[in-house]
């Protein structure tokens, strides 16, 4: 049972070393691609974000139609009020006045709840565009390392320079028996 137990163990251990290594070998490919869906996820929130920005655009056009139109029935009620007429008439005004600025604060409401998430998503995404010009930044380290020629072929181009290897090699001679 125990030998059973230990081959199982070394099939589950070779499967996951295999994945690993298939894992390494491909780990540029894989954090290209998450940079990539990155950035499309970025461009994405981007159009979201101008959807946003043309609702709020939208918002406060309408905020100032209605802010004109208050005024307009406030002088309206002024000129019944001086003229002493119609009581019935500014009653109506009145409601309609008390009517638009309910509107009216509903609408102010909208525009600010627009405006913080314009705010943190224009932040969110401005941390995501510095993140994604430093994980590119990396990408092409990692490249240039994973694609550097080795040291001997490296020594060949320089000759008057000795690689690191060499140099090392020849500090360990003297400790060597």
């Amino acid at each position: 049972m125990n030998v059973i137990q230990k081959l199982t163990t070394l099939v589950r251990g070779s499967a996951r070393q295999s994945a690993q290594s298939i894992i390494d070998a491909n780990a540029l490919t894989v954090f290209e691609q998450e940079i990539v869906d990155v950035e499309r996820t970025v461009h994405q929130r981007k159009k979201v974000m101008s959807e946003m920005i043309v609702a709020r655009k939208q918002i406060e056009e309408e905020i100032i139609s209605l802010e004109q139109l208050i005024e307009k029935r406030e002088q309206q009620a002024l000129k019944l009020i001086d003229a002493e007429k119609e009581e019935g008439l500014l009653e109506d005004i009145a409601s309609d006045i008390a009517q638009h600025e309910v509107l009216l604060n509903s609408l102010r409401d909208q525009y600010k709840t627009v405006q913080t998430k314009i705010e943190s998503m224009g932040k969110t995404l401005r941390q995501a565009l510095a993140d994604i010009t430093r994980h590119r930044r990396e990408l092409r380290l990692a490249k240039a390392q994973h694609l550097r020629p080795s040291a001997p072929a490296t020594a060949n181009h320089h000759p008057e320079q000795p690689n690191q290897q060499e140099t090392t090699h020849d500090h360990l001679i003297p400790l060597t028996p």
